[in-house]
């Protein structure tokens, strides 16, 4: 969770029983990640569900009608690259092909005019969590909250 506040809302954060950790925004760093590998070239993709579709149950709640849709899905984490094919469609900023970032998206760098990845974990775990391109195929419901909106930050720029 991201808060705006100083040491004072820290600290009262901190005393809250299910609070783990507070941390200041500056104090938060992500490790460079190789972009010379081809891993992504050599990657293969399944024909369909992995074992962990599985194992978190979605099919059951696949067949019972629940699906993501009208879902606003949060990811905090590396930042979220916002025109990935598995994204796009459900970017909060895509307003019927027109993108507009002014809201809901927060840049862990400070480096980024507009929803950027640079490490490419952000990016994955969206992409986990809402799905919509790649091994799906006739299966579009794959993701946590399939066919939900992404938003990179939970509350308005």
């Amino acid at each position: 969770m991201v808060l705006t506040g100083g040491r004072e809302l820290g600290d009262r954060l901190a005393q809250l029983p299910n609070v783990s950790q507070v941390v200041s925004a500056a104090d938060v760093s992500f490790e460079s990640v190789d972009r010379s590998s081809d891993f992504a070239e050599t990657a293969q993709l399944s024909d369909g569900p992995t074992s962990n579709i599985d194992t978190v149950g979605a099919p059951a709640l696949w067949a019972e009608g629940t699906t993501g849709k009208g879902s606003l899905v949060g990811v905090i984490d590396t930042g979220a690259q916002y025109d990935h094919p598995a994204l796009l469609d459900g970017y909060s900023g895509n307003r019927s092909g027109k993108i507009e970032h002014d809201h809901a998206w927060w840049d862990p760098t400070g480096e980024c005019a507009r929803p950027c990845d640079p490490n490419g974990h952000g990016t994955h775990v969206t992409g986990l969590a809402v799905g919509g391109d790649g091994p799906a195929g006739a299966l579009p419901d794959i993701g946590v909250a399939p066919r939900s909106v992404v938003t990179p930050k939970p509350q308005a720029r």
